[in-house]
């Protein structure tokens, strides 16, 4: 009965929302694509070419001649050597750093800048689902069923973690596809080069790791797919407490949009622990351009945080489910 379960909640997300996500990431990766394509021109510089802009900005910065376009965010003339190290280095060993091709794309713009659009996404599908029902009362043909309340939060979960999961997938695809055409595909296996160690206020690059490029891309897709598991379980919870899908979206909305303002004003240390923290989790990946500030947490703290807050909240939504009171 729990697979009917399952197999009835995804027709439903399919046939009703599947299309509109899709072509939701469609028109934003096409003009992210073309936006990118536009503001580099048909002749788009290379990664090398980027790279010397930075290196003269940070000498610039050496100098104590900071760039007018960097006021309020720039680094220190020491933090600033140790970025042309880091740059020179990638130009030394002919090493590609956020290039144009399809595969830095997909590592950057992609699995990046559009995480908070999926999430945003994923957590208004997920808290529409039980609330839906219960406004329209269908949730009382559904509980004459020979199926128990947890397994029916629990189906519709994992439905919307299949759609999450496709659309993610669509997503990375396409944005691949759409930047391969315009600047070439590249190679997934170029290495990128993992934060190096700093000593006595200098990088060692030798102490650097590598791994290829389709293993990062793959690192962030499964960090985003967390993220999206998360706010899930969070807009599932919401969407067990309220009847009405108007309310329960818009506090799902509210509570992951309010807290990641929330964030950018509280200098502590205990919001490492909320999952706010790691809506584009992505980011905290490693990688040696974030040098010298680094990752402020690490990839196994991001995982674990969000995988905690994940259970919490569905494992909550299956609690208050079972408790509410169907016929009120």
């Amino acid at each position: 009965m729990f697979t009917s379960i399952l197999h009835n909640e995804t027709q439903k997300i399919f046939k009703r929302r599947l299309a509109i996500l899709l072509l939701a990431v469609t028109a934003v990766v096409i003009m992210m694509t073309f936006g990118e394509f536009y503001l580099s021109g048909s002749a788009h510089k290379t990664w090398q070419d980027n790279v010397n802009n930075k290196i003269a900005d940070y000498q610039r910065i050496v100098n104590g001649q900071a760039p007018s376009e960097w006021e309020g965010k720039l680094p220190t003339p020491d933090e600033a050597k140790m970025q042309i190290q880091v740059l020179q280095y990638h130009l030394d060993n002919n090493i590609p750093i956020n290039g144009n091709d399809a595969g830095w794309f997909v590592a950057d713009t992609i699995n990046k800048e559009m995480a908070l659009l999926m999430v945003l996404l994923i957590a208004y599908i997920a808290a529409e689902t039980l609330a839906q029902e219960s406004g329209e009362g269908t949730i009382k043909l559904l509980m004459t069923t020979p199926v128990s309340r947890w397994q029916v939060t629990l189906g519709k979960y994992i439905g919307i973690m299949l759609t999450a999961t496709i659309v993610l997938a669509y997503t990375l695809f396409l944005g691949y596809l759409a930047d391969g055409i315009l600047y070439g595909f590249g190679s997934l296996s170029q290495p990128v080069i993992l934060s190096p160690k700093i000593i006595n206020g200098s990088i060692d690059m030798t102490a650097s790791s590598h791994m290829p490029l389709w293993q990062y891309i793959l690192s962030g897709t499964l960090l985003n797919w967390l993220s999206l598991a998360c706010v899930g379980g969070l807009g599932m919870l919401f969407s067990a407490l309220l009847n009405n899908s108007g309310a329960a979206i818009g506090a799902t909305l509210g509570t992951v949009i309010g807290g990641q303002v929330g964030l950018g004003v509280i200098k502590a240390t205990w919001p490492n622990y909320l999952f706010w923290k790691y809506l584009t989790p992505a980011s905290n990946l490693p990688i040696d351009i974030n040098i010298p500030s680094g990752t402020q947490v690490s990839v196994a703290m991001a995982v674990v945080v969000l995988i905690v807050w994940a259970l919490i909240f569905i494992t909550s939504s299956m609690f208050v489910f079972e408790k509410k009171d169907i016929l009120a």
